[in-house]
């Protein structure tokens, strides 16, 4: 089963971004983000952003690396993209939805998720993508829409920490919808 998020850059009234389908939660896709944005990115969040949302049109099935051999560097961002399991390539690079034999890269294609959360004119779907990661140059923001019908800012993830963060708290969070003060994980 998938559980649907957004890779995000802000927005004058919210974010924009692009569709992640597995894995979404903040453990693995929030994990995976600040993995990429250290080890493939070396703390570039404007290369991240580039090549994550801008590069990939057509948004994402996967980027968790339980499913391929990590880090991919970022020059092999150029490779990533669906292939069959017949492939000698299956299973080594994030699969997104518009290179490789899913080519969705088409302009009807695009897959531009906006939220402009709690504006009830919106149509970001807040059922629909239950987290979502907005790149910002100080940290990874997130988001989630459960339980409150739109997306709220659960925490924040400062790129340079000293520790791990305690995704499970996020997670938490989004569960009970309570909400500290200090949203740093």
């Amino acid at each position: 089963m998938s559980t649907r998020g957004a890779i995000a850059v802000p927005t004058d009234t919210g974010w924009r971004g692009r569709y992640h389908h597995f894995d979404s939660r903040p453990a693995q896709l929030g994990h995976e983000l600040l993995h990429l944005y250290h080890r493939t990115f070396d703390g570039d969040h404007e290369a991240m952003a580039r090549v994550l949302i801008d590069d990939h049109p057509a948004g994402w099935a996967n980027l968790i690396a339980l499913y391929f051999p990590w880090p991919v560097d970022q020059e092999e961002f150029a490779r990533v993209g669906y292939e069959g399991v017949m492939s000698d390539v299956w299973g080594r690079f994030p699969e997104c939805y518009c290179h490789g034999q899913h080519n969705e890269a088409t302009d009807e294609a695009e897959q531009t998720l906006t939220c402009r959360c709690p504006d009830p004119d919106t149509d970001c779907g807040p059922e629909f993508i239950e987290w979502a990661y907005v790149i910002t140059p100080q940290a990874l923001r997130v988001f989630s829409s459960r339980p409150f019908g739109v997306h709220r800012l659960i925490a924040l993830v400062p790129w340079q920490r000293d520790n791990a963060p305690d995704w499970q708290a996020a997670e938490v969070r989004a569960i009970t919808g309570e909400i500290p003060e200090d949203l740093t994980l």
